[in-house]
Parts: structure tokens; C-alpha cells; sequence
């Protein structure tokens, strides 16, 4: 599969990892599992080829919400589809992620609809 069907991922909680990656998979994407212990990691993922990235807000691996304010940010993610997720009773980490410019699912309502969202990353040509 090309690099221009991947997806990042900065998610290290073993169910979503599981869950996604099987769900990416089906869809014909490619997941591309960050490691936000590696330095430099968030100008790593803007190096890469992607259709986009899923973002934990609460992984508790980094700051996720300071990769997706510097992700966003960036003119290199202008043409990424953004799907980040946390609980839902996390004000401060829900605020963070829409003074980003993104809309923050809640946990719940991302696992009862992963494979829809994982439908919407596509090429532009094919949105």
C-alpha cells in the first residue's frame, strides 16, 4: 500500500491500538503507530505522507495536546483530516483540543462509530 493512504496514530492504550489498526486495515488504509517517545516525533508525523492522524488526548505517552496544537499549526497538516478523541468529562482536554480547531469525540461515541470514522480519511480525490 502507498504511503499516500496512511494514517498516524497517537493512541497507546492496547484496545484503541487494536481496534484501529484492525478498522484501518478493512478500510484499505495503512496505520502508522507513532512513537511519541522518540524526539522530535510531532515533526517526524509531519514528515510523512498521510491522510491524517487519530489523536488520545488523554495517551498517556505525551502531551497530545500540545503534538495536536503543534500539528495543527503546521502547513504541512493543512490537507489532514484530524479524528482525536478523550473523555467526555475532560473540560480542560476538550477545550484544548477545539481552541486547536478540531472537534473532540467523546471515547464512547468514537468506539461505537470507529468504522465510519475511520471511512473518512480518503485521498481528496476520492472526498
Amino acid at each position: 500500500m502507498t504511503s499516500t493512504q496512511s494514517v498516524l496514530l497517537l493512541v497507546s492504550e492496547a484496545f484503541f491500538q487494536d481496534r484501529i489498526t484492525t478498522t484501518l486495515k478493512a478500510v484499505g488504509r495503512e496505520p502508522i503507530w507513532v512513537d511519541p517517545e522518540q524526539d522530535h516525533f510531532v515533526e517526524s508525523m509531519l514528515s510523512q505522507p498521510s491522510l491524517g492522524v487519530v489523536i488520545d488526548l488523554e495517551d498517556q505517552g505525551c502531551d497530545a495536546p500540545a503534538a495536536l496544537e503543534a500539528l495543527r499549526a503546521d502547513q504541512r497538516s493543512a490537507g489532514w483530516h484530524f479524528i482525536v478523541f478523550s473523555a467526555h468529562e475532560d473540560d480542560n482536554l476538550i477545550a484544548r483540543g477545539l481552541a486547536a480547531g478540531v472537534e473532540v469525540i467523546p471515547r464512547s461515541t468514537f468506539a461505537a462509530n470507529l468504522v465510519r470514522l475511520m471511512q473518512d480519511f480518503r485521498p481528496a480525490e476520492e472526498a
